[in-house]
């Protein structure tokens, strides 16, 4: 094994090479090394040297004694250098592997629930334990297995932690497995079209319907949060527990079209009930701010 001594022409220690790693030339490497050795040398030399025992007993004054050309010759691993060809089963059985490994964190009613409601913004365990009426405990079993998968991510303020989607990607997985299911499962429409029989409530109109209407006005129903996050153009804001108390500072000679998180989501349903019931013309429509963002990039 190499061993570890002083340079031949620079008062210096070295770390003689490994053939596992290769030089890195970049000076942001170097910004990195230093960054990491003023947190702890040990920690610097364990993840991005090598945890051999020799290198735990060099001092952070001796790494520092290395010049920036010096660090930007430290070697990087480079996995799978000799490796040989990965088989074309092999390769195969790793990416299906893979996309199951998403499909199957996401095959959960209470999961899929869970993506669909923190894409309008993070949330607490609590708020999502209630809007899915299960418990604190299985809220937060069900968010580290998306967590896992890093379908999630999260946000500590204080003691609570907060959860908002990882990107935009997943919120999309979302939609194409619901509108896939509404091409394929008759039962899921039936679903729909008898809740809303049997709640009154009317069936919803399309954006394109009501663009470029002078008679319009668009009010969102969801909570503060979640329009402060963002809302469609030129939306009030009325979260429904408010809607009772604050309706009259609506226009009666418009159309109140309401809006909320979703096609599953039911607040502007009730919200376009009580308007109707108080002598506003109020409709509904099902596209989210999310699927509406993710439209127009």
């Amino acid at each position: 094994m190499p061993k570890t001594g002083r340079h031949p022409e620079k008062n210096i220690l070295f770390i003689p090479e490994n053939p596992c790693f290769k030089a890195n030339q970049s000076a942001s490497g170097s910004t990195a090394m230093l960054a990491k050795a003023h947190q702890g040398f040990d920690k610097a030399v364990d993840v991005c040297y090598r945890p051999q025992p020799f290198a735990r007993e060099l001092s952070r004054c001796a790494l520092f004694k290395y010049s920036i050309v010096q660090l930007n010759t430290f070697f990087t691993f480079t996995p799978h250098q000799h490796a040989a060809p990965m088989h074309k089963r092999d390769f195969k059985d790793a990416a299906y592997t893979e996309i199951s490994r998403i499909a199957k964190a996401m095959a959960s009613p209470a999961r899929l629930e869970i993506v669909d409601f923190i894409a309008n913004g993070e949330k607490c365990v609590e708020d999502i334990a209630l809007q899915t009426r299960i418990s604190i405990a299985n809220a937060s079993q069900h968010l580290q297995t998306l967590k896992r998968e890093r379908l999630v991510r999260t946000r500590k303020h204080g003691v609570q932690v907060f959860y908002s989607l990882a990107s935009p990607e997943v919120y999309r997985a979302w939609t194409s497995l619901r509108d896939l299911t509404l091409a394929l499962s008759p039962h899921l429409r039936e679903a729909m079209d008898h809740f809303r029989v049997s709640n009154a409530y009317d069936l919803p109109v399309s954006l394109e319907e009501i663009a470029g209407r002078p008679d319009v006005c668009l009010l969102d129903v969801r909570p503060e949060d979640e329009f402060q996050k963002d809302h469609l153009p030129e939306a009030v804001c009325i979260p429904l527990e408010e809607l009772e108390e604050r309706c009259a500072s609506l226009p009666k000679d418009k159309l109140i079209i309401a809006y909320c998180r979703g096609m599953f989501c039911t607040l502007a349903d009730e919200a376009v009930k009580m308007l109707q019931t108080k002598g506003f013309m109020a409709r509904k429509i099902e596209t989210s701010v999310p699927e509406y963002a993710w439209a127009l990039s």
